[in-house]
């Protein structure tokens, strides 16, 4: 964030008496301007949660994970929080105090818990394997506790009244919890400790300090020192993430991580008492496009090296984004999600959002639920281009392709220059996730070598040209590869031709050992016909040139996810050079086949 903008915030932030993000249970129009289905709804959810005993969460449950993996504590943990959103909802709805005492009950419970961080993320159990219980004094937040602690200070905001009124000392233990379990953490070190890793853990740490320290600390300064904090690690989030508003953990975390952000940056407009602008800061726009971007139609998303291209989003929080900054296609995307299907919460949902998506709902159900298609985009910092036949249509060929580098790391691919297609909505060549290796992309194997992991191995001078009638990107994947593949030029070309509706792959290579093999794979999601030289597959043939030589293997896949995406195999079209050579180019050709 600016030097600037954070001055201006500072300048004007508003006192915590005066900070409101929405309006509290007594301020009856606004909770009955949902109208009566909407508020029986909330009645329904929060009946279901009202008169049950409060889930276990003791020390076998915690220690269960350590000791087999097992997920109860979290499962519990969760259904704690769930009902008592819905509880509180139900209350702001109805406001006739017959569900206070199951919410009392229930804030109380998790005050009591020994640790709001979750057993995964509880550090200690890395040096105490097999049994771990969290330390009584712990540096640890993670994205659980943070939220936890902002669902109490809301709660302690939307009720106040009634809370001081059924007990004043339930106020009083919320903030001592989330000050010691929470603000002291985040003030005594500059860089915070987090029992989880990455960037979706970092934004909801963020957002939910942020909620907590502008509804409940009371010492302005201290409050202050807070939100800098918070402004703070945005800063450093984001300078972590992608220039062109990629996120690095993948599309699957847009809403954890950019959903999260918009929520900071919300709660700053309605801190500064609507003074200080932050919605058009540059990577609030870029990170919703990289959703508009990665969108291919219906519930799919361009994944590369995730376990699953079907995501499910809130569309509501889409939608919400998209009105923040302006963007009228995003705001469609999530219109359009909402419409999909029916929205239910996450396990792990926050009160916050839950409000937002209530006080949203009719807006979203008047709104017409139209599938944004953008026709081409080129994320120049990434190296990533889309492409399809026809805009606003699934007729035709989608193609994308990713440049980038090769991270190394648990769970980054070497997939440098890899490219999926579709045709009329239905997966030609795809990324099948589940293998790190470039041999299980759609990538050539140089003198039997594969692509390389880390910062120095990945597509180099990356370039498109994208116009009415054809998109064209071009890279050099040479440097992917080690020294050893002897590949001094690795140059992929990918072109997407509207006028002659088809797609065509160039690899033009130099290699300098006096031997030379090079093997191009391809991989379907079934098991393709061969045809001279060509196959055939969902309407599409693949051509390819005299002097390759091609064989098919089963790919046998173990997640649950791509079984239930792909099904229990794929397979790997491999091409090869038949001939010793140095230097040449093939051309491979995607057409409908008549």
């Amino acid at each position: 964030m600016r030097r600037e903008l954070v001055d201006e915030i500072i300048l004007h932030l508003t006192p915590r008496s005066r900070f409101q993000l929405f309006p509290p249970a007594r301020e009856r129009a606004a909770w009955e301007s949902l109208g009566q289905e909407d508020r029986d709804e909330m009645r329904r959810s929060a009946d279901r949660a009202a008169h049950q005993a409060i889930e276990p969460l003791g020390a076998m449950e915690y220690m269960a994970y350590a000791r087999r993996g097992d997920d109860v504590y979290e499962t519990n943990y969760y259904k704690r929080r769930n009902r008592l959103c819905g509880l509180i909802l139900g209350e702001c709805a109805l406001h006739d105090g017959r569900y206070m005492d199951d919410i009392v009950s229930l804030i109380w419970a998790i005050l009591e818990e020994s640790s709001w961080v979750l057993p995964q993320n509880n550090r200690a159990r890395y040096a105490m394997k097999p049994v771990a219980l969290p330390l009584a004094v712990s540096p640890d937040v993670d994205r659980a506790s943070a939220q936890t602690a902002a669902d109490l200070s809301w709660a302690a905001q939307l009720l106040k009244r009634e809370l001081e009124d059924y007990t004043p000392e339930i106020a009083s233990r919320i903030r001592y919890e989330v000050n010691r379990r929470l603000f002291i953490p985040l003030l005594s070190k500059e860089r915070l400790e987090l029992g989880g890793a990455g960037a979706a853990e970092m934004a909801g740490v963020i957002s939910g300090g942020l909620a907590a320290a502008l509804t409940l600390e009371g010492d302005e300064e201290r409050r202050l020192q807070l939100v800098l904090k918070c402004i703070q690690l945005t800063g450093r989030l984001l300078d972590g993430e992608s220039a062109d508003g990629r996120i690095r953990e993948g599309v699957a975390a847009w809403e954890r991580v950019a959903g999260e952000i918009m929520d900071v940056y919300s709660m700053l407009f309605a801190a500064t008492d609507r003074k200080v602008m932050v919605y058009d800061e540059p990577e609030m726009m870029d990170m919703g496009n990289f959703l508009l971007f990665s969108h291919m139609f219906r519930d799919e998303f361009f994944c590369p090296g995730d376990r699953r291209a079907q995501l499910k989003f809130d569309g509501g929080r889409v939608y919400r984004y998209a009105l923040k900054t302006c963007d009228g296609l995003l705001a469609d995307l999530g219109a359009y999600l909402c419409h999909r299907g029916e929205e239910k919460p996450r396990r792990d949902e926050s009160l916050m959002n839950r409000i937002h998506a209530a006080f949203y709902k009719a807006e979203l159900e008047k709104k017409f639920p139209r599938q944004p298609l953008p026709l081409q985009d080129f994320l120049p910092r990434s190296g990533w281009m889309m492409a399809r036949s026809q805009q606003d249509s699934e007729g035709g060929f989608l193609l994308y392709c990713k440049g980038g580098v090769n991270e190394s790391g648990a769970g980054f691919h070497r997939d440098a220059g890899d490219f999926v297609l579709y045709h009329n909505a239905l997966p030609v060549i795809i990324d099948i996730g589940q293998f790190e290796g470039s041999e299980f992309h759609n990538l050539p194997t140089v003198n039997g070598v594969n692509q390389s992991a880390g910062w120095g191995f990945g597509a180099f001078d990356v370039t498109a040209r994208l116009d009415r009638d054809r998109a064209v990107v071009s890279m050099d994947l040479a440097r992917a590869y080690d020294r050893e593949s002897g590949a001094s030029t690795l140059q992929r070309t990918l072109m997407l031709e509207r006028n002659g509706n088809y797609v065509r792959l160039v690899e033009a290579f130099d290699l300098n050992r006096p031997e030379n093999r090079v093997d191009f794979h391809f991989i379907f999601p079934d098991k393709p016909r061969l045809s001279g030289q060509s196959a055939l597959i969902h309407g599409v043939s693949m051509s390819w040139e005299a002097g390759l030589s091609p064989q098919i293997d089963e790919i046998r896949l173990t997640e649950p996810y791509l079984i239930q995406q792909w099904g229990e195999s794929v397979f790997r079209l491999t091409l090869s050079v038949q001939d010793n050579i140095s230097h040449d180019q093939f051309t491979f050709i995607f057409s409908e086949n008549e």
